[in-house]
């Protein structure tokens, strides 16, 4: 079938209908609040090569770009092996999402006896056993149990050995096999809805039709690309680290064939869980490209074919096994504003302030029943930091970006989790000031009940609590994170505590950066600011010069 513009739009359309139903399948029938609330998760359709051709409209960036890397490992492992009925699976670091926690499930598609085409999922488990989870692991040994690429179903048999290891292995054994079968659940459905396809459109071919669709996205971002001005442009970006700051040293270089981006100078891997491995760094490194130059165009994996990644091997951003990795969002993450900062030298039209970053405290609680028996809560919740302002658009106020989990209700937090949430409110004067504002991080406090007999921990897993979110072309920075214990300690921000029944935990998240300077900013912004409470009259008057009304 040859298609027209118009056939392909639908058919695209159709592709990201599928994955956007396999995520809601996911999300509605997970039991852990990470995958149901969160939506810690993400599902994407791949060609028979392993090429991503759609994902789901709400997905995270990392697993966007760690999906076709997993893809295509498990065909070079199973490809000439693989039948109907099958589900691979892997959490190998170096294989799936670069950390133990994120569980990657594919199925192959057939039609006619042929490989045509993988549906695919990845998903945050409340549980993998090891350590609680924290980035204060010396190795990946430590932080759980690592799955080898293998088959989780083989010719629709399920691999009951693997689900029994699984099981032994973690400490809400219910809900990490009820996480995983949703995973499973998904990419059977998409699985059927392509084979649905196929015998709907005869002759339709889904080879071809990704062909078409990565070869339109590839020839929109080069068109992008293209654009830029030609030349290298460098950045450097301070992170906190664990025991002594870290550094993304970043260049960009604008060429005839695209971008080639180089991390060179980065700081080595390091002794604890902050290492980034090399897929979940070309991931954000893409991701940062993608919403910068081309975010109208359909994402998959031709959209970054004129993209080159580059980082020295055993560097924090390329780490090699067995570096302990739990906390590698705490250095990738930051691998956006390092691009950010580089090509704002480009055109400042591109300016994007550095964001506040989202936080991910988790909680381990664990009480003993009457029978003997332990009951685990393993919770992880979200609460976010302010997005920094980008050239013409003030920052938004608990935004997660760069990646894309939600806001965890705190009727779910007390729910779920017996805890009791205080205080869930945004951050007066976080946001960076500017011509345009930075977004506002919130303020977040958690409280462990005083008739409370078991044992809790929580892992801050945080960033910013030295080195705030900076501003672009004068804009100031972000403030700072706080993670205060009982109003008077401070937590350290990548350990794991132990607390004791009637703790009370109050976390600032970070404020996310200004762009241009702040005399530039409108009065009339700076009033409408005053008046929703997002300044103080002291901010106002300080940063803008701008008196509130008495």
């Amino acid at each position: 079938m040859k298609l027209d513009a118009i056939q392909l739009g639908m058919h695209w359309a159709r592709l990201v209908t599928v994955a956007d139903e396999m995520t809601s399948i996911l999300v509605r029938t997970a039991f852990s609040t990470v995958v149901n609330q969160s939506h810690d998760c993400a599902c994407m359709l791949l060609d028979a090569q392993g090429h991503s051709v759609a994902q789901s409209s709400h997905a995270l960036p990392a697993f966007m770009g760690t999906m076709p890397h997993t893809a295509k490992e498990m065909l070079r492992r199973f490809g000439p092996t693989l039948v109907e009925g099958d589900v691979l699976v892997t959490n190998d670091p170096w294989v799936a999402g670069g950390h133990l926690p994120d569980l990657t499930v594919l199925r192959p598609v057939f039609a006619n006896g042929e490989l045509v085409a993988i549906t695919a999922s990845t998903a945050h488990l409340p549980d993998i056993g090891g350590k609680v989870w924290s980035a204060d692991c010396n190795e990946v040994f430590e932080e759980g149990l690592r799955i080898p690429p293998m088959k989780l179903f083989a010719a629709g048999v399920r691999n009951e050995t693997m689900f029994e290891v699984l099981r032994t292995n973690v400490r809400t054994p219910d809900d990490v096999e009820h996480d995983v079968m949703a995973q499973v659940g998904a990419t059977a459905f998409g699985a059927r809805r392509l084979q649905e396809l196929l015998a709907r459109y005869a002759g339709l071919d889904l080879r071809e039709l990704a062909r078409e669709i990565l070869q339109r996205s590839e020839d929109a971002m080069r068109e992008a690309i293209s654009r830029l001005p030609a030349g290298t442009y460098r950045h450097v970006v301070e992170l906190d680290g664990f025991s002594e700051p870290t550094t993304l040293k970043c260049s960009v270089t604008v060429g005839a064939e695209g971008l080639d981006i180089d991390f060179t100078g980065s700081s080595a891997q390091q002794p604890f869980g902050i290492n980034s491995v090399m897929q979940y760094t070309q991931a954000y490194a893409n991701y940062a490209i993608k919403c910068l130059l081309s975010p109208e165009s359909p994402c998959n994996e031709g959209s970054f074919r004129m993209i080159r990644i580059a980082a020295p091997r055993g560097s924090i951003l390329n780490a090699q096994p067995p570096a302990a990795v739990g906390g590698r969002h705490l250095t990738g993450m930051f691998v956006p504003f390092a691009i950010y900062g580089a090509l704002a030298q480009a055109n400042e039209a591109l300016a994007v302030g550095d964001a506040g970053l989202p936080g991910s405290p988790n909680f381990t609680l664990q009480e003993r029943n009457a029978d003997g028996t332990t009951r685990s809560i393993n919770q992880f919740y979200s609460s976010n930091g302010g997005m920094g302002a980008r050239w013409g658009q003030d920052g938004i106020a608990a935004c997660s970006f760069p990646t894309n989990i939600a806001n965890v209700p705190a009727e779910v937090v007390e729910a779920r989790s017996g805890l009791i949430v205080d205080c869930k409110m945004l951050t007066p004067d976080s946001g960076g000031a500017g011509r345009w504002r930075g977004g506002l991080g919130q303020t977040y406090a958690i409280r462990v009940p005083s008739d409370y007999k078991g044992s809790a921990w929580v892992s801050m897993l945080s960033d910013r609590t030295d080195h705030p979110a900076m501003g672009r072309l004068g804009g100031e920075p972000g403030s700072l994170r706080t993670n205060i214990l009982n109003g008077t300690t401070a937590l350290h921000p990548k350990k794991r505590v132990q607390l004791a029944a009637g703790d009370r935990i109050e976390i600032r998240m970070p404020g996310g950066a200004g762009v241009g300077e702040p005399s530039q900013r409108d009065p009339a912004a700076v009033r409408d600011d005053l008046r929703n409470g997002y300044i103080t009259p002291d901010e106002a008057m300080r940063h803008y010069g701008v008196r509130a009304a008495p």
